[in-house]
C-alpha cells in the first residue's frame, strides 16, 4: 500500500491522465453512439421509434428532472391552472402529491418499454386519453393546451440537459425525441396541423419536427403565459410539496434557490418574486463544477445501476399482481415498504424530519395498475372505453411496425 502512496509525481501524473482519457473515452462513445448510427439527415428521416426509444436513456437524472419541470411549467397557463384548480386535483396538498404521483406513474408507463411498442405502454396511453378524453369532448381541455403540455416533453429535456447537464443533446438526440413523441402525440389523438408553418421546406424527419414544436412552444408561452391567480395557488401548492421536511431555517434559501433554477417568463406567471442576484451565481458556479466533475471525472453510469423510477420487469409484483414507484418525494404512493424503504438511511432521514415512510395504507403500498391511475373520482371507471383504445393501439402499433416503424411523413 506504501508503495502506491510513493509514486512519483511523473508517476500520478500518467495515471491521472489516463484515467481522463479513460472517462472522455466512454463518455463520448455512449453519446456518439446514437450519431454514428444517423450522421446524416437522410439516415434521421429513417428512424424508428424504436430506434428513437433505445436512444432516449442516456442522462437520465436530467430526463427525469425535465419531466417534472414540464409538468410545473404547464401552471405558468392560466387555461390549464384554472382547470387544475376547478376540478380539485392540485387545490389541496394531499390531491397535488397524489395527482403528481399519477402523473409520473403514467408516463413512466408510458416510456415503459425501450422498443417503444411494449403492453405496458398501451395501458399507460389507454388510460391517459381515457383521462384527457372526458374533459376534451366538453371543451374544457384545449386542443392548443394539449399540443403545449407534450411539447414540454420535447422542449424541457432539451433546456434542461442543456443548462444543467455535462453536454446539450445532439442533432440525433433531437431526432429521437421528435419521432418518440410525435409517434406518442399521433397515439393521443393531438393534431399537429399548426407545426406545419414552421416545417415548411424543411427535411421530412424527426429533427425538423422537434425545432418546429420547440419554436411552436415558444411563441404559444409568450402569448398565454400570463400572472393569474390560479397559477399563483398552483405553484404554492406545488412548491410546499417539493418542500416539505425542509427544516423552517432553511426554507428561505431553499425557495430563492428553486426561484432561480426557474425561467423569468415562469416566475412571473406564477407570480414570484425574483431570488436575490447572488443565486443565480451560486446556481451557476455548482453546474460548473457539476459539469466539470461529470464530463472528466466520473465514468457513466453501468447498466446494472442504471435509475430507475418504477418496477421495470414486464411482470407486476407476485405478491399484489401490481407495479410500484421506487422513488418518492413527500408522500410515498405506491412504493412497496420493503424494510429498506422503511429502515434504510434515506427513510431514517424522512422519520427526523416529519416525513412519512411506505407503509400506511392511505398511500396504496400494494402497488398500481395503469387502469386505476388518476383521481379518486375515476377509480374502477373507464374499462370500456380502455379497452376499445388498447385495442386501436395494438393495431396502430402493428401497422407501424410492418410499415417499417417510423411515423412518416412528419409534415
Amino acid at each position: 500500500m506504501m508503495e502506491v502512496l510513493n509514486f512519483s509525481w511523473p508517476q500520478w501524473a500518467i495515471i491521472a491522465s489516463v484515467y481522463l482519457i479513460f472517462v472522455r473515452t466512454i463518455r463520448y462513445r455512449r453519446r456518439d453512439m446514437v450519431t454514428r448510427r444517423f450522421p446524416t439527415r437522410e439516415a434521421m428521416a429513417a428512424m424508428t421509434v424504436e430506434e428513437a426509444s433505445a436512444s432516449l436513456f442516456s442522462l437520465p437524472i436530467s430526463l427525469f428532472l425535465a419531466d417534472h419541470s414540464s409538468l410545473f411549467q404547464t401552471y405558468g397557463i392560466p387555461t390549464i391552472s384554472d382547470l387544475l384548480m376547478k376540478t380539485g386535483q392540485l387545490s389541496k396538498p394531499e390531491n397535488a402529491s397524489k395527482r403528481t404521483a399519477d402523473t409520473g406513474a403514467v408516463l413512466s408507463e408510458v416510456k415503459s418499454d425501450p422498443r417503444g411498442r411494449g403492453e405496458r405502454r398501451i395501458q399507460g396511453l389507454a388510460r391517459m386519453n381515457y383521462m384527457h378524453g372526458l374533459y376534451r369532448k366538453s371543451g374544457k381541455i384545449l386542443d392548443d393546451d394539449m399540443l403545449y403540455t407534450l411539447s414540454l416533453l420535447v422542449v424541457e429535456p432539451i433546456k434542461w440537459v442543456k443548462r444543467f447537464d455535462w453536454r446539450p443533446l445532439t442533432d440525433a438526440e433531437m431526432c429521437a425525441l421528435g419521432v418518440y413523441w410525435k409517434d406518442t402525440g399521433d397515439a393521443m389523438d393531438i393534431s399537429f396541423v399548426k407545426l406545419l408553418p414552421y416545417m415548411k421546406g424543411k427535411p421530412n424527419d424527426g429533427l425538423t419536427w422537434t425545432q418546429a414544436i420547440m419554436a411552436w412552444s415558444e411563441n404559444y408561452e409568450r402569448e398565454t403565459m400570463v400572472p393569474a391567480q390560479s397559477n399563483k395557488e398552483l405553484g404554492k401548492h406545488t412548491l410546499d410539496i417539493l418542500l416539505r421536511g425542509t427544516p423552517g431555517w432553511m426554507l428561505g434559501a431553499v425557495n430563492h434557490a428553486t426561484s432561480a433554477v426557474m425561467e423569468t417568463r415562469l416566475r412571473k406567471a406564477l407570480m414570484i418574486g425574483d431570488p436575490p442576484q447572488h443565486y443565480f451565481a451560486i446556481l451557476d458556479i455548482f453546474l460548473g463544477i457539476r459539469r466539470f466533475l461529470l464530463q472528466h471525472l466520473s465514468p457513466p453510469r453501468p447498466g446494472w445501476l442504471r435509475l430507475e423510477f418504477v418496477t421495470d420487469d414486464q411482470d407486476p409484483d407476485p405478491d399484489t399482481g401490481k407495479y410500484h414507484a421506487l422513488h418518492w418525494n413527500d408522500y410515498p404512493w405506491y412504493v412497496k415498504p420493503t424494510f429498506w424503504n422503511r429502515w434504510g438511511p434515506a427513510a431514517l432521514l424522512t422519520r427526523l424530519t416529519g416525513g412519512v415512510v411506505p407503509g400506511d395504507p392511505a398511500y396504496l403500498p400494494g402497488g398500481y395498475l395503469a387502469a386505476e391511475l388518476g383521481p379518486d373520482s375515476l377509480h374502477g371507471k373507464g374499462e370500456a372505453e380502455m379497452e376499445r383504445n388498447r385495442a386501436e393501439l395494438r393495431e396502430r402499433t402493428r401497422r407501424r411496425i410492418a410499415a417499417g416503424g417510423c411515423p412518416m411523413p412528419f409534415h
